[in-house]
């Protein structure tokens, strides 16, 4: 049984018995807003697939932020201790 057989049935089981056991075909009125419906689970999909490759690319640019920052610093490390400061006294 599918998600959308169990919320037909919970919305109404005779809705649910008249369509599956009896094979009767829904009233006029209920093809249009099963299409509306199905067109905004689609659209509301789009946005979650869309919200999910955002979030992606976001992790992947803080990861590429943090590594850029360590290499930096590693090479500033690595400048430093290949030029010490040189002291005077006197």
């Amino acid at each position: 049984m599918s998600a959308s057989e169990i919320g037909t049935y919970e919305y109404c089981a005779r809705a649910y018995w008249l369509e599956r056991v009896q094979r009767t075909a829904p009233a006029a009125g209920t093809t249009s807003r099963l299409a509306d419906g199905t067109g905004h689970h689609r659209a509301h999909g789009r946005r979650v697939a869309w919200q999910r490759r955002l979030a992606g690319a976001a992790a992947a640019l803080i990861c590429a932020g943090v590594l850029l920052l360590l290499v930096h610093a590693a090479t500033r490390h690595a400048r430093a201790a290949a030029h010490p400061v040189p002291v005077f006294s006197l």
